[in-house]
């Protein structure tokens, strides 16, 4: 079944529920805040999330709100910007759908994963993709887990290889690898133990080949797993991010990525 709510920013949603699993568009990532805050709602307490993207998307919520929030001046050209930040923030609770809805509003796109954190709709963030702003090597206090390498990749055909891997089964083995080896040092339970979140934004995919992998066994096996599917389209992402010459856009992406989700819950 598929279909959109009809007023304010969730009105933006397009919901569809596959073989009784919810799957949730959108064109702007931290408008996923919306879906996230109702399926911890359900569940009862804070969910994790498993977040495949370009960009780690992990800039402080409200970041942006507390240096405009007065005037439309730069960042930190004029003091107190953090009090109206930290004001905003408190304005946000996971049990208040209303205020859920107000913070769409007013996040960027980059901010909804410390926001969702911060206000207990999430308990951790696990964050993998090729735009990883460096590793984590254990469980930081902002509980936003980078997955990633430190590899060297010289030459345009090494980046292609690995821009095509994004959801191939080593690629994704790998790094839920590291996940479990930074939850088990740091004494809580595995990454997907408790209720998890899977959320893609599309723009991860660079070149044809990502969405089309050899082994999509282990993402199907997540799609399986995940109590709901969250899926960012980004299209001005897509368009910047992708290799030059794929011709890759949103709607195509969707489409091919309904289709990994249709087969792994057939």
């Amino acid at each position: 079944m598929a279909g959109s709510v009809t007023s304010g920013p969730a009105a933006a949603l397009t919901r569809r529920t596959i073989a009784g699993k919810s799957v949730v568009s959108f064109e702007s990532h931290h408008y996923a805040l919306l879906p996230w805050s109702e399926w911890r709602q359900e569940v009862g307490h804070p969910m994790r999330l498993l977040s495949i993207d370009y960009h780690t998307d992990t800039n402080d919520a409200f970041q942006a709100y507390g240096c405009y929030a007065r005037n439309p001046t730069p960042f930190g050209s004029r003091p107190f910007w953090e009090q109206d930040q930290a004001d905003r923030l408190a304005q946000l609770s996971a049990a208040d759908a209303a205020s859920v809805e107000a913070a769409v509003r007013d996040l960027r796109h980059d901010e909804h994963i410390d926001a969702a954190i911060r206000c207990g709709i999430l308990d951790t963030a696990f964050i993998l993709g090729h735009g990883t702003g460096g590793v984590s090597d254990e469980l930081p206090l902002d509980r936003m887990v980078l997955l990633g390498d430190r590899k060297s990749r010289w030459g345009d055909d090494a980046e292609r290889r690995f821009r095509d891997e994004i959801i191939e089964a080593g690629f994704l083995q790998e790094r839920l690898g590291q996940a479990v080896e930074i939850c088990r040092a740091a004494g809580t339970s595995d990454p997907l133990a408790v209720p998890f979140i899977l959320d893609i934004d599309l723009d991860a995919f660079n070149t044809r080949r990502a969405i089309a992998p050899h082994d999509p066994g282990v993402f199907h096996d997540l799609i399986r797993r995940a109590y709901a599917i969250t899926i960012a389209q980004e299209p001005g992402c897509v368009e910047t991010c992708q290799i030059e010459g794929e011709g890759l856009t949103a709607p195509w992406l969707e489409k091919q990525l309904m289709v990994h989700i249709q087969r792994a819950l057939s």
